[in-house]
């Protein structure tokens, strides 16, 4: 179960990564 929420939240921080870089990116 643990194993289960890391991969969730791995990839929930992928996602946001990729939506901050995409604003820093326009920031830019």
């Amino acid at each position: 179960m643990q194993h289960a929420n890391f991969k969730l939240l791995d990839k929930i921080s992928n996602k946001l990564t990729e939506k901050t870089i995409a604003v820093n990116g326009s920031d830019s």
